[in-house]
């Protein structure tokens, strides 16, 4: 029973994890093509209703009592994610490829981080994390989240850079360490996002943001730490303006 508990979980998983992928594909095949971007807009609306949803529900329909820290928390997490909801939908709208880009490695580094994070922890996970946040989240499962997705994400950033014919060889290399280094702080800040969105579920005693994606849980439990990079890099983007 166990066996065909396992299986029918990793088919829902399986299943939602391709549910994802084929919408992403269609929102990065219209967001890059250029034009108005209208089916990226759409789909990106739709996101931005289903996390904020989420989030309402998270904390008004939980029976835990309205503290100080739920307070706090309940604020903080509306800055956070209509922050980056509204950076996504301003990248979006800029219709450029570097706006499109933005997102794209978003998505890279925070999938990479997740799937390291999920296998090595699962594989080598010993000591705890956060135990009273995140239970099931190791320092191995952190440290294999952080190198995977750096070493990927600028091995994915060399190959796209080296597909540019307007950038130099030497130009790249120089960018190489650059690029590491902001996948590196962009894993950690992923992990961090993943352990806010942990702590504000464990303050109001749920298991999941929600239901709607088969195998994953909530819109919050698959992109947490997506949106708190987000949030990061539009206090990012404001600042070198």
């Amino acid at each position: 029973m166990k066996f065909l508990k396992k299986s029918s979980n990793l088919k829902q998983r399986m299943f939602g994890t391709g549910l994802l992928l084929i919408i992403g594909g269609i929102f990065f095949t219209d967001l890059f093509v250029p034009g108005k971007n209208l089916v990226a807009t759409i789909l990106l609306t739709i996101f931005s209703f289903g996390i904020l949803h989420e989030t309402f529900n998270l904390f008004f329909k939980s029976k835990t009592k309205w503290t100080l820290t739920k307070k706090v928390f309940f604020g903080l997490s509306l800055i956070v994610y209509m922050t980056a909801l509204w950076e996504l939908q301003t990248l979006c709208q800029s219709q450029t490829i570097l706006g499109a880009l933005f997102i794209l490695f978003s998505l890279i580094v925070t999938g990479l981080t997740d799937t390291g994070a999920y296998f090595i922890g699962k594989k080598f996970g010993k000591k705890k994390l956060a135990p009273k946040i995140s239970p099931n989240k190791t320092w191995a499962g952190f440290w294999g989240g952080l190198i995977t997705s750096s070493i990927i994400s600028t091995m994915i950033m060399i190959a796209v850079m080296f597909s540019m014919t307007t950038l130099t060889t030497p130009y790249i290399i120089k960018s190489i360490f650059i690029w590491f280094a902001m996948f590196v702080l962009g894993s950690i800040i992923v992990q961090l996002g993943d352990l806010f969105e942990s702590y504000i579920k464990r303050l109001n005693n749920f298991k999941d943001s929600g239901d709607i994606i088969p195998g994953h849980g909530g819109l919050l439990d698959r992109f947490d730490g997506f949106l708190f990079l987000m949030f990061w890099i539009s206090i990012f983007l404001r600042g070198v303006q």
